[in-house]
């Protein structure tokens, strides 16, 4: 399924309509994920890819702009790990599609998690602004979605959920 990343995105972002459209989230995940891969290249970091087809209403381009910070962060968390692995998967049911984005990095204190879907938040000395998960929460909510770390997982788990579309 994958695609160049740049050439499947562009596709999306030729269309960055302001009215919402029915589009394979699967799809535009992949093509998010070969994007990152081109980001991260020259890094020794194993990708777990499980995409299921499902539709849904949206902006792709915004929705992709969310997958692509999620797999940053899931990036810059796995890469201090001995054995640094992304995970990522679309799942759906029958009302919702859900994405799912884990890594091998640390666990995210509860202290933290109470704190890190605010504006300005953030962890990271030196690099990045705390705004991409406050923004990637506002983007999914406009979308009548949530983001929410999996606090029961035993390793770092963000999941996304969206109500699927109809062809």
């Amino acid at each position: 399924m994958a695609t160049s990343g740049s050439a499947g995105l562009k596709r999306y972002a030729r269309k960055a309509a302001i009215e919402p459209e029915l589009f394979d989230l699967a799809r535009l995940v992949d093509d998010t994920v070969a994007l990152w891969r081109l980001r991260i290249r020259s890094e020794p970091i194993e990708t777990q890819v499980s995409l299921a087809s499902v539709s849904i209403i949206g902006r792709p381009v915004e929705i992709g702009q969310v997958v692509f910070n999620l797999l940053n962060n899931a990036f810059d968390a796995a890469r201090t790990s001995a054995h640094p692995l992304v995970r990522i998967a679309v799942v759906a049911d029958e009302t919702c599609a859900r994405i799912i984005i884990e890594d091998s990095g640390a666990p995210i204190p509860d202290a933290i998690a109470d704190e890190m879907f605010r504006a300005f938040f953030t962890t990271k000395s030196n690099e990045g602004t705390g705004l991409g998960l406050s923004i990637s929460r506002e983007i999914i909510e406009r979308h009548d979605g949530t983001i929410e770390l999996d606090r029961t997982a035993p390793v770092t788990r963000f999941v996304v959920q969206l109500p699927r579309g109809e062809a």
